[in-house]
């Protein structure tokens, strides 16, 4: 299943991430993971195309809310929410709406 979500917001990076772990507004990405973040209390979104690493650390995720999805794609990323383990499955509707997911009504 391929969701594309494209960047948003790359601002205010970890001091931590270097530059070329950095996603860029405007970019589109694939992703391949969804995690509930619990200090944050945020959703983490792990991308195929740049990989947080261990030099990243204590970061593991990108923030959810700086990223949008198309309209057409929300029922796919629903599901795959599902797919993720570390998401409560009953709750996935309440997450999207706590966690400031953006939609893009165009692509």
């Amino acid at each position: 299943m391929q969701i594309k979500i494209k960047c948003v917001d790359d601002s205010q990076k970890p001091q931590q991430i270097p530059k070329n772990k950095w996603i860029k507004k405007g970019e589109w990405y694939n992703l391949i993971f969804i995690a509930w973040c619990k200090p944050e209390e945020c959703q983490g979104f792990s991308l195929a195309e740049i990989e947080l690493d261990e030099t990243c650390s204590p970061y593991e995720y990108y923030k959810g809310s700086r990223f949008a999805i198309s309209e057409q794609d929300l029922e796919k990323f629903l599901e795959f929410g599902k797919l993720c383990s570390e998401l409560d499955t009953l709750n996935i509707q309440e997450l999207i709406e706590e966690t400031e997911i953006n939609i893009l009504e165009e692509v």
